[in-house]
C-alpha cells in the first residue's frame, strides 16, 4: 500500500525517499551511474538538523542529506546533500557553501552538493560561491538542474515509469497555471498516469503527488473529481476513486 503522507512533509523530500534512484537517473544521470542503488540509501535528516539547524523543510525549499553506496571503491559510501529551491534567493550560494562546510566538518569525508532550481526565473542560475580577501580565495562549485530547462512532455514519454517525471511535471504545472487552466492541466496529467503502462499501485502513488503539488479551489476540485470519476468509469480502471472510497 502507498505510504501515507504527513502534513509537514515536502513533496520533493517524500519523493527522494521513495525513489532516490529515479531522481538521479532523471536529473543527475552521470552521478547516478556511479552509485549502487541495490543497497538501501541512508537518509541522515537528524544529522543534517544537527549540523545545519536552519535547513528546515518549507513550502519553497527542501533539504536532504543521504549516504549512497558507490559502485567503485569497495564499501565506499558517498555523502550527498540535495537542496530543492523553488524561489529566487540572493543568499542561496552562500547557504549551499555553508551546509557543505558544516557537513564536511562533521564527517571529514567528501561531500557532493546538488541543487534543483524549481523557481520561475529563467535567468537565475546560481552554481558557485566565491570569496576572496588578501590573497585567500575560496571557490565552491556545485551541479545544478534548472527545472525550466526540462522538456516535461519528453520526460513523460521517455521515462514513463520514473516517479520524478511526474513530480517535475506536477511542479511545473503548479508553478505556471491557476484557476480552471490548472484543473485542465492536472486532469491531463492524471489521464497520462493511465496511459503510461503503470500498474495500479504506481498510478495511485503518482496521483498522490499530483494531489499534493497541484492544489485546486473547492469548486475546481469538485469539477476535477467529477471528470476523473467519469474517465475511470469509461476505462473501467477505478484505481484512484475506488481506493479513496475504501
Amino acid at each position: 500500500m502507498a505510504k501515507a503522507l504527513k502534513p509537514t512533509d515536502h513533496p520533493w523530500k517524500e519523493a527522494l525517499e521513495l525513489a532516490l534512484a529515479d531522481f538521479f537517473a532523471l536529473l543527475f544521470p552521470d552521478i547516478g551511474a556511479q552509485l549502487d542503488f541495490s543497497k538501501p540509501p541512508r537518509f541522515l535528516d537528524a544529522e543534517l538538523k544537527q549540523v545545519a539547524p536552519d535547513a528546515l523543510v518549507g513550502p519553497l525549499h527542501a533539504d536532504r542529506l543521504v549516504s549512497v553506496k558507490a559502485l567503485s571503491g569497495g564499501e565506499r559510501w558517498v555523502y550527498t546533500h540535495i537542496e530543492v529551491q523553488s524561489q529566487k534567493d540572493p543568499s542561496f550560494e552562500e547557504r549551499m557553501f555553508g551546509y557543505h562546510a558544516r557537513i564536511w566538518d562533521r564527517y571529514r569525508r567528501p561531500i557532493t552538493s546538488l541543487a534543483v532550481l524549481g523557481d520561475p526565473h529563467r535567468e537565475w542560475r546560481p552554481d558557485q560561491f566565491y570569496m576572496e580577501q588578501f590573497g585567500c580565495r575560496t571557490l565552491f562549485e556545485f551541479p545544478v538542474v534548472k527545472l525550466l530547462d526540462l522538456d516535461v512532455e519528453r520526460l513523460l514519454v521517455e521515462a514513463p515509469t520514473n516517479l520524478f517525471s511526474v513530480v517535475v511535471a506536477a511542479h511545473r504545472a503548479a508553478q505556471g497555471t491557476k484557476g480552471n487552466e490548472r484543473r485542465r492541466v492536472k486532469f491531463a496529467l492524471a489521464k497520462r498516469l493511465y496511459e503510461m503502462g503503470l500498474n495500479e499501485e504506481e498510478v495511485r502513488e503518482r496521483f498522490r503527488f499530483l494531489e499534493w503539488m497541484i492544489g485546486l479551489s473547492a469548486e475546481e476540485n469538485r469539477a476535477f473529481r467529477s471528470e476523473l470519476t467519469a474517465y475511470e468509469e469509461e476505462r473501467k480502471m477505478p484505481y484512484v476513486t475506488s481506493f479513496e472510497r475504501i
